[in-house]
């Protein structure tokens, strides 16, 4: 791309392959950047394996940066949960983009992407570990712009919490994914819908909704915590004023509503829902042959099997910290789960064994909903991590600059009991 932004050739490269992080690793004890270009789900393996690496003191450089594209919600908590599991005491610069500086489709799996166009900007958080105050940040950022090239702009993110609140991925995909496939039938197709070209205006009402519940998480913790907030929450914007900061000048775009700047953004054409072939079984479970099979939805596409546990989940694991509703979010969810065969959200019960997790269309208040189910050691909300109340998360994680005395206990829609960490199954442990 040239300095607008605008494609004009192809970029050639041929990077080296390593089959072990010992190999990645071998030759050298410094490290500029290591950049995470990886679905959010393959993030804590990866930071598993590179952790013990970065334990080397290093006064004569600056420290590694080890950033996330994207971040999606909560790397930073994953980053330090394995930082502190390897005992690294250096410091360690912790980033994460808040979108991909690029809308872009894989051609040929392992050989070519087309890249359909340029954000002109996209945020980048950064934090210090194993201090969490704020730090000088320019030369993080001078790498990152680097690494990124010269389009779009790398500007500095509020903090890692505006980030994942303003995860716009999992307001996207799910939504869309859920619109689209919530009274599907078992129909097939002989061609994938478009994804965002038929994007329909109840989709995008939901997506202004899920803005506002985000919103209203916001001014929560902004009430809550006045004065000492290290994360002012700027980057948590609307789905409307991201996709103007994003796309406002594309030719064409109707921006009218989410629905109808969707429907005309040039660099989303194309672009469809996740379909796989239709398989049959016999009765003995064995798959039977079938020439050109018709199309179905994949259910376990990244559009929930990522977006959901770290994006969605997250936002409902804040929210539930802070007590604020959010109707929209849950009806998505528990629609995605049950799509996808997991359990995060389940009703709130005494005997937790017993909990179901299916939806009763018939109820529109999903408030005695809570997160609990088995599957949420695979997502990264607050509540996997060990945290369950407001204010405990957010010094634990260097979001305020001190403790504050909260008007509310932060559970579940006002409540004062308090939840503690071993009611969560198959926990993978407090942070």
């Amino acid at each position: 791309m040239d300095d607008s932004g605008t494609k004009f050739g192809i970029l050639r490269g041929s990077p080296t392959v390593c089959a072990s992080f010992e190999e990645a690793f071998r030759n050298t004890t410094r490290y500029d950047a290591i950049i995470l270009a990886l679905p959010a789900f393959a993030h804590d393996t990866y930071l598993a394996g590179i952790a013990p690496y970065l334990k080397l003191e290093d006064t004569q450089h600056k420290p590694t940066v080890i950033c996330a594209a994207v971040a999606q919600g909560g790397f930073d908590l994953a980053a330090r949960a394995a930082l502190n599991e390897a005992e690294v005491t250096a410091p360690v610069v912790i980033a994460g983009f808040e979108t991909l500086p690029w809308a872009c489709r894989i051609l040929r799996p392992g050989r070519e992407v087309e890249v359909l166009g340029a954000k002109e900007t996209v945020d980048v958080a950064i934090s210090i570990y194993p201090n969490l105050m704020k730090a000088n940040v320019q030369v993080p950022l001078e790498t990152l712009q680097t690494v990124v090239g010269r389009f779009p702009t790398v500007k500095l993110a509020s903090g890692f919490l505006g980030v994942t609140l303003m995860d716009i991925n999992c307001l996207w995909h799910p939504t869309l994914m859920y619109h689209r496939w919530k009274d599907w039938k078992g129909d097939t197709f002989t061609e994938a819908p478009l994804l965002y070209e038929e994007c329909s205006d109840e989709a995008g009402e939901s997506l202004m909704a899920i803005s506002d519940e985000v919103s209203a998480v916001c001014k929560k913790i902004r009430n809550t915590f006045p004065g000492v907030l290290v994360d002012d929450l700027s980057s948590a914007r609307s789905c409307v004023e991201w996709f103007l900061r994003s796309y406002g000048d594309e030719p064409g775009l109707d921006k009218r509503s989410v629905a109808t700047m969707m429907r005309t953004n040039r660099a989303y054409h194309g672009l469809r829902h996740p379909m796989k072939h239709r398989v049959k079984y016999d009765e003995h479970g064995s798959a039977i042959p079938e020439a050109n099979a018709p199309l179905v939805p994949d259910f376990s596409h990244r559009y929930l099997t990522e977006d959901v546990p770290f994006g969605l989940v997250v936002l409902r694991g804040i929210a539930e910290l802070a007590g604020v509703p959010t109707p929209t979010i849950d009806k998505i969810l528990l629609w995605a789960q049950n799509a996808s065969g997991v359990r995060y959200l389940v009703r709130r019960t005494i005997d937790l064994e017993d909990a179901q997790a299916e939806f009763d269309k018939s109820e529109e208040n999903t408030s005695n909903f809570t997160l609990r189910g088995e599957h949420v050691f695979r997502t990264r909300c607050p509540q996997r991590f060990g945290w369950f109340e407001l204010n405990h998360f957010m010094v634990d994680n260097g979001y305020v600059t001190s403790a504050s005395t909260s008007n509310t206990e932060g559970t579940l829609f006002g409540s004062t009991k308090k939840t503690s960490a071993t009611d969560i199954t198959k926990s993978a442990g407090a942070a």
